[in-house]
């Protein structure tokens, strides 16, 4: 009687065994590749906020005229705009400066600040300004349309010549060391580095 009775076939627990394994492989598999998929996408999204002006501030170092685009260049490719600091304003000046104290003043000079996506505020040489700008990144193109502020006192030094050129700038490149905004048919630019503003107090 025994030998009539069948023992349960060994291979069906290898089967079943073998199935729930290749079903935890899958399971693990989509997993890992959700994960994959997650991180990419977190990784696009910190991409897309590095490139983006919205929140950073610069100040001008220079002019460039040189068509190699390499500031580096022979003397007199690069123009330094003046007042380069506050104590040759003063100078120059004398008794008739009005302006704000050397130390704001340093910091301030030929700066800009990307308020939003359409707003500049910055400082020319004697005064403040604020912009309104449409931009595309994915052309590289900037225009800025009004400059806003008074004019009063900048044409001293190279407060409207400053102005003026921000008028006419067609297009940008930047990186997280410098920001440069091309003008002219891009044979030009102006060159700035990253700026921290002092908070007001």
């Amino acid at each position: 009687m025994n030998k009539l009775i069948k023992k349960p076939f060994s291979g069906q627990n290898v089967l079943q065994g073998g199935v729930v394994t290749r079903l935890r492989s899958v399971c693990n598999f989509n997993k890992l590749l959700v994960s994959i998929c997650v991180f990419l996408f977190c990784l696009s999204c910190d991409k897309t906020n590095e490139a983006s002006l919205t929140g950073t501030s610069w100040k001008l170092v220079g002019a460039v005229d040189s068509p190699t685009g390499n500031v580096k260049t022979k003397t007199g490719d690069m123009k330094v705009f003046k007042p380069q600091n506050c104590s040759d304003l003063r100078t120059e000046w004398g008794e008739n400066w009005y302006g704000p104290s050397c130390d704001s003043h340093v910091e301030r000079c030929y700066t800009l600040s990307f308020d939003t996506n359409n707003r500049i505020t910055g400082y020319a040489s004697a005064h403040d300004i604020c912009i309104d700008y449409n931009i595309d990144y994915e052309k590289n193109k900037i225009h800025i349309h009004s400059i806003g502020g008074t004019k009063a006192g900048e044409w001293f030094d190279d407060g409207d010549l400053f102005r003026g050129i921000l008028l006419i700038v067609q297009s940008f490149s930047f990186t997280n060391r410098e920001l440069r905004l091309y003008f002219n048919d891009n044979k030009n630019y102006l060159l700035f580095k990253p700026f921290k503003p002092r908070r007001k107090s």
